[in-house]
């Protein structure tokens, strides 16, 4: 009870401090980053100290003795958890159809799939192929809601108002509603460990990038600029779009 109305404060602090610039990633440039000497000692903190002397190496062990279908099922897995969410983020935004998909996907991997750990529903229907899940913040920047102040958090990674508090709200859904603080730490933690896992081989990126600092959010706005837009996107399609964003958007954010 404290959880869920702990995410209710949260997500009214959201709207009051994001409703009032609805332009914000609409307008080109438009982002309000005021703490960025801030942010940019956070982000040396966690890039340069948090990143190579913890996560790479758990990232590197993690590939190294996981088995590959073993982290494919567990990709597979949490991905399913969030599709009861995206059914009523598309429906939020007068989408039906989409909304049926993500209904459909999560009924047939939840029943026949193991729990989703085996991703039937892209098997037996092309149209059911895997996408992007539609997270609260989506919805909010479909909307035209401002993103907020831009932070980076140490430990944590970038941070804006509509995207980190907006997706508190999805855990308000089945099955996320019946989680424990425990257990959703648990699953943040899987994610990202298994996104850092994904990004080893695309670090020189950033090493070789002039302003690392700048490059990082940048393709953080260009990220959910394009979700927001899109109706809805398999992975490939963010990958054809944002290639590089796909390529280093959870180095900072486990």
């Amino acid at each position: 009870m404290n959880y869920q109305l702990t995410r209710l404060v949260l997500l009214g602090l959201l709207m009051t401090g994001c409703i009032s610039s609805p332009e914000i990633h609409e307008t080109k440039g438009a982002y309000l980053d005021p703490l960025e000497k801030f942010n940019r000692i956070m982000f040396h903190w966690n890039y340069n100290i948090i990143d190579p002397y913890i996560i790479r190496p758990l990232a590197l062990l993690w590939r190294d003795m996981i088995p590959l279908p073993v982290r494919y099922g567990l990709i597979n897995f949490t991905s399913n958890l969030s599709e009861p969410s995206s059914v009523v983020n598309y429906l939020l935004e007068g989408n039906p159809y989409q909304a049926g998909l993500h209904f459909n996907r999560f009924l047939l991997n939840t029943v026949l799939g193991m729990g989703g750990f085996i991703d039937v529903a892209s098997m037996a229907n092309p149209k059911l192929e895997k996408q992007d899940s539609r997270v609260f913040g989506n919805t909010l920047g479909y909307y035209n809601v401002g993103y907020g102040i831009y932070m980076v958090i140490p430990g944590y990674g970038r941070f804006t108002p509509r995207e980190d508090l907006g997706g508190l709200v999805d855990y308000m859904y089945f099955p996320f509603s019946c989680f424990t603080w425990w257990m959703s730490v648990s699953k943040w933690l899987l994610e990202g460990v298994e996104n850092r896992a994904q990004l080893l081989d695309y670090d020189i990126m950033i090493q070789e990038n002039k302003d690392p600092y700048m490059f990082m959010r940048t393709t953080y706005f260009q990220h959910y600029d394009f979700l927001a837009r899109k109706p809805h996107s398999t992975s490939q399609d963010t990958i054809n779009h944002i290639v590089t964003q796909r390529m280093i958007t959870e180095i900072d954010t486990i």
